[in-house]
């Protein structure tokens, strides 16, 4: 991942990952999904990055919801 890209939210569900990306672009903030997740085990998680302008302001909306 770039470095002007902050991780701001994790999970082991792949929903629970779409909902905040969701959440953040009704805020305008633009959030890309790396999914680490195994493909043989149910193992991994999926994370949501936002640029680093973004990541307190992203942070704070997660937090609230």
């Amino acid at each position: 991942m770039e470095e002007n890209y902050r991780l701001v939210y994790s999970t082991n569900k792949n929903y629970q990952a779409i909902i905040i990306r969701n959440l953040l672009a009704d805020n305008d903030i633009e959030s890309k999904l790396i999914n680490k997740k195994d493909s043989l085990f149910p193992v991994g998680d999926v994370e949501v990055y936002v640029n680093k302008e973004d990541e307190k302001k992203a942070k704070s909306i997660i937090k609230e919801f």
